[in-house]
């Protein structure tokens, strides 16, 4: 975890409690995920919401992983709320993400209670526990955006499209690991982070928590059968699962999804025995276990009001470019009101581990830097966090254009913002 020094931790002293909720739709159910509508002919794996509560004996986390594209900060809100008044885990130490499936439904009902139930579920089951902390490198997450000769950025072009020059930038394939140990050395829950985009399936009718659910279904058969693994996903707004511009890619489908699961199961179990078997168990036993979480709200710029004329939709429907207006129209009232949007941004202390939370749709080299930038700890990066408020390319990405740049709700956010929540990312983590 982190793309400074890689070095893992083990430690004792901790309590841990799991749980999970199935929150399959029935199908006739609308997905989300593309940009046209699609409605749910079938199941082909379950969706959950998953619960992860981790004490040092004085002060707890709870982290909540979702099968869903996106969570809202207002639910997120309600339920930190019910989650304080029925765990008494403190609002500012409740971390809510998504996995950013891209066939499942657009929301919950009853979301916020539901997640408090969740949590009040993990409570009653904490149990001591050994946490590890690692990592381990998972090829198989790649840049969607490749550069044109005439200097333009494309996201996923046609295979072999003569034109194209070579990607924009890198990825990030570094798997972080937590896992959380019981007394006979199996596995009861653990936070996989890894960036990518979960569209192996992307284009199915059929309800699927995609590569994520694969993961811990995986684990789950490899001898870890009752584990709650938590996806996380990282910093994915420009990553995918395909090498997108090789002709002969691995093509979309289940085969594919439930390869990437193994894939990413696999490497966890491997990277985590590594390190119980390095010797640092018997030290780690000996530390305190420290578990802390802080929380920032930060004034971000948006974009100015030229960017509305200078950038132009992507291609589309006559529907889709008068929806794109409209935002857009929504966005212009929205700046003259205010320069700046608020943002939440989070972290949490685990140890020697550290864990940023932020709810954009971050550009593969701000988490990069964010790890790189936490120096001495390992560090995971978390997207789409207590909302989704949509991509933050680099600099270099708005000057290339591309589907990621264009001006729309998911993109209103200035070119200089990724720097800037490196920088108080960075700050809030390293004053843990």
């Amino acid at each position: 975890m982190g793309a400074g020094p890689r070095r893992g931790w083990v430690g004792g002293g901790y309590l841990v409690g799991t749980a999970m909720a199935s929150i399959t739709p029935p199908p006739g159910t609308e997905l989300v995920g593309q940009f046209q509508p699609r409605f749910a002919k079938g199941v082909h794996d379950d969706l959950y919401l998953r619960a992860l509560v981790i004490s040092d004996g004085a002060r707890a986390l709870a982290l909540v992983s979702c099968d869903l594209a996106t969570v809202s900060s207002v639910d997120v809100a309600a339920a930190r709320v019910r989650i304080a008044a029925t765990s008494g885990i403190p609002a500012g130490n409740c971390h809510v993400f998504a996995t950013h499936c891209h066939t499942g439904p657009g929301g919950v009902s009853q979301f916020p209670e539901r997640l408090a139930r969740l949590v009040a579920q993990a409570m009653s089951t904490l149990r001591p526990v050994t946490m590890v902390g690692t990592c381990a490198t998972v090829d198989a997450t790649f840049n969607r955006r490749f550069l044109l000769r005439d200097g333009q950025a494309v996201t996923h072009p046609q295979p072999g499209r003569e034109d194209v020059v070579g990607s924009e930038g890198p990825a990030d394939p570094e798997l972080g690991v937590l896992a959380a140990l019981g007394a006979d050395g199996r596995w009861v829950g653990a936070v996989l982070n890894w960036a990518c985009h979960p569209i192996t399936v992307g284009h199915e009718s059929l309800v699927s928590a995609d590569f994520p659910g694969a993961a811990e279904a995986f684990l789950r058969t490899a001898g870890q059968p009752g584990v709650v693994c938590l996806f996380a996903n990282g910093a994915a707004g420009n990553l995918c699962p395909f090498d997108w511009d090789n002709p002969e890619r691995t093509p979309y489908g289940f085969a594919y999804m439930h390869r990437l699961g193994r894939a990413l199961g696999a490497a966890a179990l491997q990277a985590v025995e590594r390190e119980v078997a390095s010797g640092r168990a018997a030290e780690g036993e000996r530390r305190a276990p420290r578990v802390n979480s802080r929380t920032r709200r930060v004034a971000l710029p948006l974009r100015s009001l030229n960017d509305i004329a200078r950038t132009t939709p992507s291609p589309g429907s006559e529907a889709e470019s008068r929806a794109l207006m409209a935002e857009r129209e929504v966005l212009r009232t929205r700046l003259q009101a205010s320069p700046t949007e608020e943002l939440e941004l989070s972290a949490a202390a685990l140890g020697e581990a550290r864990l940023v939370f932020q709810p954009a749709e971050l550009f593969c080299e701000f988490g990069r830097h964010i790890k790189s930038g936490v120096a001495g700890q390992p560090t995971m990066v978390v997207g789409y966090a207590g909302d989704c408020v949509g991509y933050i390319p680099t600099e270099e990405a708005f000057a290339h254009g591309g589907y990621e740049t264009h001006y729309w709700r998911m993109s209103r956010f200035a070119p200089e913002t990724g720097q800037l929540i490196v920088q108080a990312a960075v700050a809030l983590a390293a004053g843990l």
